[in-house]
């Protein structure tokens, strides 16, 4: 009995290998999304309007700050950085990672733009419907989840690529 098993465990790993291409030893848990990426993920998702229109508030304010001569910081005293332009561009260098993830949201919805899921991912994240009202509509929740598991690992993707991740 234990031999059958073993060859039918063989089996199924072969075939796996052959669909995929690799093994299960070649996974590494940094290529795996784990939950607590899954929340930093979707917790951008949610708050993508807020922090794109924060990212388009600041930026503005960070260039044209300090357009006015201060001559009482000539010379770089205490911690006070001498150069305006090295502060701004580490200001602009700090809210850069912000833009990066309002550009892994987008390219994540344009992905699915022409696709049935997409209008759920707007009922939940721009317009910030419960999943229970989602649900109420007619939709599966197995396939909600399935769904959300392809936005997900789309996003994520997305943020591996911009080293966000």
């Amino acid at each position: 009995m234990p031999t059958k098993m073993r060859l039918r465990m063989r089996n199924v790993i072969e075939t796996v290998n052959g669909l995929f291409g690799r093994g299960f030893s070649n996974i590494k848990e940094a290529d795996m999304l784990t939950k607590q990426i899954r929340k930093q993920i979707e917790g951008h998702f949610f708050n993508y309007m807020e922090y794109f229109s924060l990212y388009n508030e600041k930026v503005p304010d960070i260039i044209e700050s300090g357009l006015t001569a201060r001559y009482d910081c000539v010379g770089s005293r205490g911690s006070i950085r001498g150069n305006p332009t090295e502060t701004k561009a580490i200001r602009l260098d700090e809210l850069d990672r912000e833009r990066c993830w309002a550009t892994v949201v987008l390219n994540t919805f344009n992905a699915f733009r022409f696709k049935s899921e997409y209008d759920i991912m707007v009922d939940l994240y721009i317009k910030r419907r419960n999943r229970k009202e989602i649900f109420c509509d007619g939709l599966l929740e197995s396939t909600f989840y399935r769904w959300r598991d392809r936005w997900l690992t789309c996003a994520y993707e997305w943020a591996k690529e911009l080293k966000l991740i």
